[in-house]
């Protein structure tokens, strides 16, 4: 929408766009200037339409790799080629973890979640499961205690992984910890109703928010060209910029400290702007005006 609006040419490659995290999520009430609850699903449509509005192009395409050239970059699709003067990479980072839940896919956006901060208040009185086994989960779980009844942590192995340690959680009565112990089904109907332990245990919750390692971003098709994490999220700073002069990365890509829209469409913004200075040779990003 930004970088439309700024009269730049926009072609945004999507290889499915309902799919995406926020596509998935069930319910959103918390997105500025949207007083009533809605789908992701609705607001990703609101997004799209907004900056078709500004002259912006949608393609489903499937993007397999980038080529950084001296003066234009090449996209390889599987449709074929495309010049561009710059990349912006906001692929977010659903995806890449091996050996899932069984429903995990399933109910993802009605009752499986990947991000208390985004849906801790979607379950106030109701008892949720924690499955984790880093410290991610052990500051979901906190921010859950705010909310839900009651908080069932599974825990896979022995320990977690990080720095925060397990003890963080006992003290907190709404936290019960459930040690070595692995979930091996998601079940429901419509929405999520209960786990299934690897011992067959069934154990109704009204939600569960995975935190599991080996839960990596989809960067392979860019790692050879913009500088990586270890664990696959883009390097980018405060402009968006990568170590390649004209390619950007945003939102989840980038591993923010917290994930939710409006921060992911803030670095949107910051990149169109950035990308504005790149292509014109600016000595500064320049905010843009109504």
């Amino acid at each position: 929408m930004y970088a439309a609006r700024g009269e730049a040419k926009v072609l945004v490659l999507d290889k499915a766009p309902g799919t995406g995290a926020l596509a998935l999520t069930h319910k959103i009430a918390n997105y500025p200037g949207m007083m009533e609850e809605m789908t992701g699903e609705e607001l990703v449509t609101k997004m799209r339409q907004h900056a078709k509005s500004f002259g912006a192009t949608f393609v489903q395409t499937h993007v397999q790799g980038i080529m950084n050239g001296e003066d234009m970059k090449s996209i390889f699709t599987t449709d074929g080629i495309i010049q561009t003067k710059t990349i912006f990479i906001a692929i977010g980072a659903r995806g890449g973890r091996k050996n899932k839940i069984i429903g995990e896919d399933t109910f993802v956006g009605r009752g499986v979640s990947y991000c208390a901060t985004c849906d801790a208040s979607f379950y106030k009185n109701k008892t949720v499961a924690v499955i984790g086994d880093n410290e991610e989960a052990v500051e979901e779980a906190m921010v859950l205690s705010k909310f839900a009844d009651k908080i069932l942590f599974y825990i896979p192995g022995k320990t977690l992984a990080g720095s925060l340690s397990i003890d963080t959680l006992k003290d907190n009565p709404k936290i019960i910890i459930k040690e070595k112990t692995k979930i091996k089904e998601i079940k429901g109907t419509d929405t999520v109703e209960g786990i299934v332990t690897a011992e067959d245990e069934e154990i109704k919750v009204d939600g569960v928010f995975i935190y599991l390692s080996g839960n990596q971003p989809n960067t392979e098709f860019v790692s050879s060209i913009v500088d990586t994490t270890e664990d696959g999220y883009i390097k980018a700073n405060e402009y968006m910029e990568t170590n390649i002069p004209g390619i950007f990365a945003g939102g989840d890509i980038r591993k923010p400290p917290i994930k939710q829209v409006v921060i992911a469409a803030s670095d949107g913004a910051i990149a169109a702007m950035s990308v504005e200075k790149f292509i014109h040779k600016k000595s500064s990003v320049k905010p843009q005006y109504s």
